[in-house]
C-alpha cells in the first residue's frame, strides 16, 4: 500500500466516522422514520434479527462480521458513535498532541467482561450488557445530556427573543437519577480517553471484544515490515489502541481498531496493510526498541524486579538478527545495544493460560450465579411498559436501555427507570402516567426500537393493546369528597372505558368497563384529586388484547362543572 493510498484510506475513514457520528447524533433529533438506518449498529441489528425476522438486521450484521474477517475491526473506528466520540473527546482536551504509550492486552479483563455480560443475558438478565453496550452508551449520553441542553437553551432563545428565534419544543422526560448515572459514566469515559485512547474499546466493550477475536483470524492485517525501524516511536504514540509494541516488532491486530494513523506516520514506510502472515515465535525475542532512550535502569534495579517477579521471561544475552540490523543502522556497536537492552526492565506478559481461564470462568460463574437471582426480585415490579413489549421478561431480556423510545416520544410519557423493574431494569423505559398520558394516535415507540425489545405495532393493534389497567378510587374522587361534579376522566378516555352512572344528590361518578381500557392513562393524568389521584393504571406483566373501542359521547354536564 502506497503512501498516497495511505493518506486516502485515512481520509476516507474520518471522512465515513464523521459522517455516521453526525447522522447518529442527530437521529435522537430527526424523525422517527430515519431510525431504519440503526440496522448498522451491530449489537442492536443483532438483537432485532433475534427477536423477529428482520433482514435487514440480519444481513447488517453478517456483513460487519464478514468484513471484520477480511480486514479488521473496521466497525470499531467508521461505524461506532461511541468509538468516534471518545476520538474527539481526545482531540478536544488534548489539542491533538496526545502521545499513546503501548497498552498491555489486558486479554483476561475483556475476555471476562464478555463470557459474564453473554451469560447474564442467556440467562435472562441485559443490565450489564446494556450498560456497556457502545450504542446504548451513546444513546443514553445524547438523550440525557445533549438533548436536555439543545431543548433549554432552544427555549431559552424563544424567550429572550420573544419568539424571534427558537422553536417551542415540549419539555424532555427528564430523570435526576438516570441523568446522575449517565453523567458519571460519560465523565469516565472521558477520563479513559484522554488518558488511554480507545481504552473502553479494548477491555470493556463487549462488541468490540467480539469483534477483537474475529479479527484475530482477518485475511489483511496491518503489519509491522519493510526497512529497519528506526526507533522513532512515532507509531506508538498515535495508536489509539495502543496495540503496537516495538519491542516484540509486532502489532495486536485484535486491539487495533484501524483508524490507519501509524501507517501514515511511519517515515520508513514499514509498516503496510497486507495478508496476514503468522508470526514465528523463537526462544528469542526480538526486542526492536528506541534508540533514543536513556540509559538509566540499573542491573540493580534489573535483579530487583527478577527478585519481584520470578515468574517472569528472563532476557536472552545475546542479539537477534533484527537488532545486528539496528546496530548498522544506528552506528552503535552490538556491545553497546546489548547493554542498553541488558539495562531495561524484562518485558511484562500478560496473563497465562491459567489466570485466563481462571479469570473468564469465574465470571462466567458468577454472571450465572447472579443472574437467576436478580431475575426473581424483578418479578415483584409490574410497571407500565411501552406498546410491544409484549411481557415483561422478554422485554428484560431485550431491552438495552438506549432512550431512544424516550427520545421520540411525542407526549414524553416514557420515562427512564430507576427501581420500578426492580434492580435488573435500571434505565429502561416505562410510562409515568402522572403528568402524560400515552396519545391514542400514536405508536412511535414500537416502530423506533433498534433492538426489537418493542415489535412495530401497527396503529389499529396499538389501539387495541392493553398494557395497563384502571383502578377507581372512590375515597380519592373529588365527588364524593367535595360534593361536586366532575368526570373529567370519562370523558377524556379515547376508548369509553369510563362512563358516568348515576351517584346520590344529583352528581355522578365514574364506573370502569374493564374489556374496552387500554391503559392509556388518559384517565389518570386528568384526574383532579390530590395528593393521590382518584384513577390509577398498573402495569401487566403480559400485555392483553382490548375490546375494540365504542365512541361514548360526553354527557351534558351542569354549569358547575370546573373545567
Amino acid at each position: 500500500m502506497s503512501k498516497s493510498k495511505t493518506n486516502y484510506w485515512r481520509i476516507f475513514r474520518l471522512v465515513c466516522s464523521g459522517v455516521t457520528f453526525a447522522f447518529f447524533f442527530l437521529i435522537f433529533f430527526l424523525p422517527p422514520e430515519w431510525t431504519k438506518f440503526l440496522a448498522v449498529q451491530f449489537f442492536p441489528a443483532l438483537m432485532k434479527s433475534t427477536a423477529y425476522l428482520a433482514m435487514a438486521a440480519f444481513i447488517s450484521c453478517a456483513i460487519i462480521i464478514i468484513v471484520t474477517l477480511l480486514i479488521g475491526r473496521v466497525y470499531c473506528s467508521f461505524i461506532c458513535p461511541l468509538g468516534t466520540l471518545q476520538d474527539i473527546l481526545t482531540y478536544v482536551f488534548t489539542l491533538g498532541k496526545k502521545k499513546f504509550k503501548q497498552m498491555p492486552s489486558l486479554r483476561s479483563l475483556r475476555y471476562a467482561i464478555l463470557v459474564g455480560t453473554i451469560v447474564a443475558l442467556v440467562a435472562g438478565v441485559m443490565l450489564p450488557l446494556g450498560f456497556m453496550d457502545p450504542y446504548s452508551f451513546f444513546g443514553r449520553t445524547v438523550t440525557t445530556i445533549f438533548k436536555p441542553v439543545y431543548i433549554w437553551g432552544n427555549g431559552l432563545l424563544y424567550r429572550i427573543s420573544d419568539g424571534s428565534y427558537g422553536v417551542p419544543q415540549p419539555q424532555l422526560a427528564f430523570s435526576l437519577y438516570t441523568f446522575g448515572i449517565v453523567s458519571f459514566m460519560f465523565v469516565l469515559l472521558a477520563v479513559a480517553s484522554i488518558c488511554w485512547g480507545r481504552l473502553f474499546c479494548n477491555s470493556v466493550c463487549p462488541v468490540g471484544t467480539f469483534l477483537s477475536f474475529l479479527a484475530r483470524f482477518s485475511v489483511f492485517k496491518v503489519q509491522l515490515t519493510g526497512p529497519v525501524c528506526p526507533g522513532c516511536k512515532k507509531c506508538e504514540q498515535i495508536c489509539k489502541a495502543g496495540c503496537i509494541n516495538l519491542r516484540k516488532q509486532k502489532i495486536d491486530f485484535s486491539r487495533c481498531v484501524m483508524c490507519l494513523n501509524c501507517i501514515e506516520t511511519c517515515i520508513t514506510s514499514g509498516i503496510k496493510m497486507r495478508v496476514a502472515k503468522r508470526y514465528r515465535h523463537h526462544k528469542e525475542i526480538s526486542e526492536h526498541f528506541s534508540l533514543h532512550e536513556p540509559l538509566s535502569k540499573s542491573v540493580s534495579d534489573n535483579a530487583a524486579y527478577q527478585k519481584r517477579h520470578p515468574h517472569k521471561r528472563e532476557k536472552v544475552h545475546h542479539l537477534s538478527e533484527t537488532e545486528h540490523e539496528a546496530a548498522a543502522h544506528s552506528h552503535l556497536s552490538n556491545q553497546e545495544l546489548l547493554q542498553k537492552r541488558h539495562h531495561r526492565f524484562p518485558e511484562i506478559i500478560d496473563f497465562g493460560r491459567r489466570e485466563f481461564l481462571i479469570s473468564v470462568g469465574g465470571a462466567g460463574i458468577a454472571a450465572a450465579v447472579a443472574a437467576p437471582l436478580l431475575k426473581m426480585t424483578a418479578k415483584k415490579y409490574t410497571p407500565v411498559m411501552p406498546p410491544g413489549a409484549v411481557n415483561r421478561d422478554r422485554f428484560i431480556n431485550r431491552c438495552t436501555s438506549c432512550h431512544l423510545c424516550i427520545s421520540h416520544c411525542p407526549s414524553k410519557v416514557i420515562k427512564s427507570a430507576s427501581f420500578q423493574y426492580g434492580p435488573t431494569g435500571v434505565m429502561m423505559p416505562h410510562l409515568d402516567y402522572d403528568t402524560r398520558m400515552c396519545e391514542f394516535e400514536c405508536n412511535i415507540c414500537s416502530n423506533v426500537c433498534p433492538t426489537g425489545a418493542l415489535i412495530p405495532l401497527p396503529l389499529a393493534q396499538k389501539q387495541l393493546t392493553r398494557i395497563g389497567r384502571v383502578k377507581y378510587h372512590f375515597d380519592r374522587c373529588i365527588v364524593p369528597r367535595q360534593m361536586t361534579q366532575c368526570g373529567a376522566c370519562a370523558e377524556h378516555c379515547p376508548t369509553g372505558a369510563l362512563e358516568m352512572i348515576e351517584w346520590k344528590y344529583g352528581l355522578r361518578i365514574p364506573k370502569v368497563i374493564p374489556q374496552y381500557c387500554i391503559g392509556c392513562g388518559a384517565c389518570q393524568q386528568i384526574c383532579p384529586a390530590r395528593p393521590d389521584k382518584a384513577v390509577i393504571v398498573t402495569g401487566l406483566a403480559r400485555h392483553e388484547k382490548a375490546q375494540k373501542h365504542i365512541t361514548v359521547k360526553a354527557k351534558d354536564i351542569s354549569d358547575g362543572f370546573p373545567f
